[in-house]
């Protein structure tokens, strides 16, 4: 259940330096530098991949596993629309709004509480760093209840998936903070909640699960992996064109098709080459596949279903019919010992090969 705290009392809260501004992110890996509220989870992995890395932050964590965000230092006016309490001397104070109260609904572990969404969509009206100080205890109501809906969330996972182990929260959800040291956009907070459950949490290559709270119907479930780099591309890859048939098995399969729309849940996304690869015939009958840098599939679930008392139900019918698809990936990108999907020979021949195409395939005719 979310911490409950008394009543707020003024703070004062500084102006940080643009290094700081940096810090709000941490250290920047992947990607969210386009994110876009109605885009696909590839944007949705691509802010909270960013993330990642910036999360060895994370080190700073309560021991309940909730960030810490930056701390609260005097500031200086930024004019009379940021302030919220008393000017003294060229610095003012803010003053924290007390939690939201839970009202006729109670807070549930297997759900998401109304005020959650109700803090994310002022939080996307009110991107500062000023309006975060004043509802940091509002901040930590929300994270709270996040952070609970995640643990139930990796228990039920835990039981249809068994290859995702049981880790610490903090191991699985990503952080608020924006890394803006490279972006346009100086907003510095991201306006949804998010976690990645794999064999490693929300780090390493795995194909993951993926779980995304936004209001406005925008919360989702994805699994799979987001831009793989060029060596797990290439194996996905060659594993299509040797091995289609596995892969058909998958997402041609009843249940796939029918919560996702079969293999056009992964070729409709914008992460695609816009030509073959090199080393592969534009006739290919996979090449629908084989242009795809990005191979995941999404779930969106409106805010009523986020909110209600049977969400984690629903969260289970669709991540059983998800299990399949994480596990292929993973077998291709990890396999177990004598599992592997080529022999020695196979790769020898299929080296050569593109070689041979390579070498006659026209520059600039598509890319790893």
């Amino acid at each position: 259940m979310p911490s409950r705290r008394a009543a707020a009392r003024p703070v004062s809260y500084a102006e940080e330096s643009d290094s700081e501004d940096a810090g709000d992110g941490g250290k920047a890996d992947d990607a969210s530098a386009g994110e876009d509220a109605v885009s696909d989870a590839s944007e949705d992995f691509e802010e909270d991949d960013a993330a990642d890395d910036l999360d060895a932050q994370d080190d700073d964590a309560d021991d309940d596993g909730n960030s810490k965000p930056p701390p609260l230092k005097k500031r200086k006016s930024l004019g009379k629309s940021s302030r919220s309490g008393a000017t003294t001397g060229g610095e003012y104070l803010i003053k924290k709004l007390a939690e939201r109260s839970a009202g006729k609904t109670p807070y549930r572990r297997d759900t998401i509480h109304t005020n959650t969404l109700l803090f994310l969509r002022e939080l996307a009206s009110q991107n500062d760093r000023d309006w975060f100080a004043q509802n940091e205890l509002r901040y930590r109501q929300a994270r709270g209840d996040f952070e609970s809906f995640v643990e139930a969330f990796s228990v039920m996972l835990q039981e249809v998936d068994d290859e995702i182990p049981a880790l610490p929260v903090k191991d699985l959800t990503f952080r608020i903070y924006r890394d803006i040291r490279f972006s346009n956009d100086r907003t510095p907070y991201k306006t949804h909640m998010s976690a990645a459950l794999s064999r490693t949490g929300r780090k390493g290559n795995y194909a993951c699960y993926y779980i995304h709270v936004e209001p406005n119907g925008l919360t989702q479930l994805n699994c799979g992996v987001w831009m793989p780099e060029a060596e797990d591309l290439r194996k996905i890859r060659r594993f299509i064109m040797r091995r289609p048939a596995k892969l058909m098995e998958v997402v041609e399969g009843d249940g796939f098709v029918q919560f996702f729309g079969g293999r056009k849940a992964i070729t409709s996304t914008e992460n695609q080459l816009k030509t073959a690869p090199k080393g592969v015939d534009k006739s290919h009958k996979d090449i629908d596949l084989l242009k795809c840098k990005t191979f995941r599939v999404r779930m969106d679930f409106s805010d009523e279903e986020a909110t209600s008392a049977e969400f984690m139900q629903i969260l289970r019918a669709v991540a059983q019919e998800m299990v399949p698809f994480v596990r292929l990936l993973n077998s291709v990108l990890f396999p177990a010992a004598g599992e592997e999907h080529f022999s020695e020979s196979e790769e020898e021949v299929e080296e050569e090969e593109d070689q041979g195409n390579e070498s006659n395939h026209e520059d600039g005719e598509g890319d790893e």
